[in-house]
């Protein structure tokens, strides 16, 4: 089955409920200096906040030739959604929705010319997610059935993070 549409949308969220109950203090990273790549600089080295992107995060929704379609959270925003709506959607429209690695291939060989890596790669990686959804929706099966199936019985929960109090 070939890919109809690739395209950038925006999902609309419905307003956050408030928390069950209140957490007992503030994380302690509000108030913490943390090291990160602009520490060198005095007016961004105590908070990541103060000089990472506000980005939205988009969607991106492939759909094939018979409507069916699979979607996949876009990291990076609009500088993403740039990559997918005027590089690589109108490029892999035609191909067989089936043929993920070959699509991979050609996305990442397709932005070759401005890198293939960093944002680029965001966009890259939403459209394969977007395309093992949609195969998902086509085979009416989870996505961990199609690529071999549970591997163990259960597996271990990890956290990672900063704040303990919120595990």
């Amino acid at each position: 089955m070939k890919i109809r549409e690739v395209k950038v949308v925006k999902l609309e969220r419905p307003a956050k409920s408030e928390f069950k109950s209140r957490p007992r203090r503030q994380p302690w990273i509000v108030d913490a200096e943390v090291a990160n790549p602009m520490s060198k600089y005095p007016r961004y080295k105590r908070h990541r906040s103060s000089w990472l992107p506000r980005w939205e995060t988009l969607w991106v929704k492939v759909t094939a030739e018979d409507g069916s379609w699979g979607a996949a959270p876009i990291s990076y925003g609009k500088p993403a959604a740039v990559i997918i709506n005027d590089h690589l959607g109108p490029k892999i429209q035609g191909e067989d929705c089936q043929a993920i690695e070959r699509i991979w291939d050609m996305m990442f060989r397709l932005t070759k010319p401005y890198g293939s890596e960093g944002i680029a790669m965001c966009a890259i990686s939403s459209i394969d997610l977007a395309l093992w959804d949609l195969i998902g929706k086509i085979y009416g099966a989870p996505v961990y059935e199609l690529i071999g199936g549970p591997a163990r019985d259960k597996i271990f929960c990890y956290a990672t993070g900063n704040d303990v109090d919120w595990y």
